[in-house]
């Protein structure tokens, strides 16, 4: 698939967060947090979607960085024990669907290169790094991921295509 330009509207999730390090994730402390969220997903009120689990990226740095495991919501008034909410603003993603037979960081690398080849850059504005998207059927411990892939990027004076 070829990467491309999306629209997001303006959402807030609620789910677990974690604080790590690269090494950290890649011991696969987010696979684990993530099946620990599946079981208890469903105690969140005010779901918006019943087909997606969220992976929010913030704040990625050499030490490491934030991640939310969460689903979106209408609204929130109560938070199950343990979760938090977080929300993102209204923006602009390069996308790009990444496959069960591919390779994480090569999808990664591929929506970067595109992101570089059309002149699109990140938006450094936002804490909001990477913006996953995962199919509900996903479970994290015995499957090779599939998701999609949204970078927030500022599109201010270039051309979409």
């Amino acid at each position: 698939m070829q990467a491309k330009i999306v629209e997001k509207e303006a959402l807030t999730a609620v789910g677990y967060c974690w604080k790590g390090t690269f090494e950290q994730a890649g011991a696969g402390e987010i696979r684990s947090l993530m099946s620990q969220f599946r079981e208890k997903m469903n105690e969140i009120p005010y779901l918006t979607s019943k087909e997606s689990i969220l992976g929010l990226s913030f704040d990625v740095s050499k030490e490491g960085f934030t991640y939310y495991i969460c689903r979106e919501v209408h609204k929130v008034d109560e938070l199950p024990n343990g979760m938090k909410a977080v929300s993102i603003p209204s923006l602009t993603y390069a996308t790009y669907k990444h496959s069960v037979d591919q390779d994480i960081e090569e999808s990664y690398s591929t929506i970067y290169k595109w992101m570089k080849e059309k002149g699109y850059a990140e938006d450094d504005k936002q804490k909001l790094t990477h913006f996953e998207i995962y199919p509900m059927k996903y479970d994290p411990m015995r499957d090779r991921p599939e998701l999609t892939i949204n970078i927030p990027i500022v599109t201010k004076g270039i051309k979409n295509d």
